[in-house]
């Protein structure tokens, strides 16, 4: 979620010119992980979601915890879960017009990806060619073999492509 965040504000806030470049560390498409792992269940819960909000219970929980365990409320799981919304920014499941977003940054921005990512439903050479066809020009993504969603062990490895990588966009 906090590459949501990242790419909400690359594209709907005045970008200050301190910032040089952007780092998006797992990338993931959370609607398509929270669709696969409910399954049928999913519309169950879209359901139950809107039904607590249409009863002015949207600020409670949703029972079960649907969205990758995570507790939330009515009011963020619809947002959260639903296709089309601000979260869905990383809809890998839709090629043609998935990350439309990227096409306008105009910064420098790293996508990293761990080769063992429990969280990436797609190939990740088919997710970096969508990068590449969006924009070529501004993002370079990578792919750390061996890691996961969190890095755990490749901290070295990642942190040594981070620094250079930024090396690259200041000369």
């Amino acid at each position: 979620t906090g590459c949501n965040k990242i790419s909400y504000y690359l594209t709907n806030q005045e970008i200050s010119e301190e910032l040089i470049g952007t780092i998006l560390l797992s990338p993931c498409d959370d609607i398509g992980i929270v669709k696969q792992e409910l399954g049928l269940d999913y519309d169950k819960y879209m359901s139950i979601a809107n039904d607590m909000i249409s009863n002015n219970n949207g600020e409670m929980l949703v029972p079960d915890n649907p969205f990758i365990g995570y507790p939330m409320s009515a009011n963020t799981y619809i947002y959260m879960a639903s296709e089309g919304s601000g979260h869905d920014c990383f809809d890998y499941r839709n090629k043609e017009e998935s990350i439309p977003w990227v096409k306008n940054i105009s910064m420098p921005t790293l996508v990293v990806f761990g080769g063992k990512e429990d969280y990436l439903l797609e190939d990740y050479e088919a997710v970096s060619d969508i990068y590449k066809e969006r924009n070529a020009k501004y993002f370079k993504t990578i792919n750390i073999n061996g890691a996961g969603h969190t890095y755990n062990n490749k901290e070295i490895i990642l942190s040594g492509l981070i620094g250079s990588w930024i090396d690259e966009i200041i000369i």
